[in-house]
């Protein structure tokens, strides 16, 4: 993996979790909806979106507060690593290599979850 904050079976995640939220709908897979809807989960208010020259940008007007907890915030270290632009790139990378590999092992069939993703929870 070239991203350095989700692991194999949580880029699979953010992949499933698009495609069974869709289900039984054909889906015409875009890496940018999957990942919007994972990023929403940590805070409503931020999301990816296009520039006019096509690069994809991390936009966040209410950034996740921070404090003086001891424990590791997970909202807070994926708007850091999704600001940084190899951070965003490389999550991008992750998560089209997946989806291309999901397809090939018959995960996905015709843009819809086969009985092979919906049995299979983590990777």
């Amino acid at each position: 993996m070239k991203n350095h904050i989700l692991s194999i079976s949580g880029v699979y995640g953010i992949i499933r979790d698009h495609y069974v939220s869709n289900f039984p709908h054909k889906l015409q897979f875009q890496a940018v909806d999957a990942l919007n809807a994972y990023i929403k989960r940590y805070n409503e208010k931020a999301f990816l979106s296009k520039t006019d020259g096509g690069k994809y940008i991390f936009e966040n007007p209410k950034p996740t507060p921070k404090d003086d907890s001891p424990f590791e915030n997970s909202a807070i270290n994926l708007e850091s690593y999704l600001s940084q632009e190899s951070g965003l790139q490389n999550l991008f990378q992750d998560t089209n290599a997946m989806h291309e590999w999901l397809l090939q092992s018959g995960f996905i069939n015709a843009g819809i979850a086969t009985e092979k993703m919906l049995l299979t929870h983590k990777l």
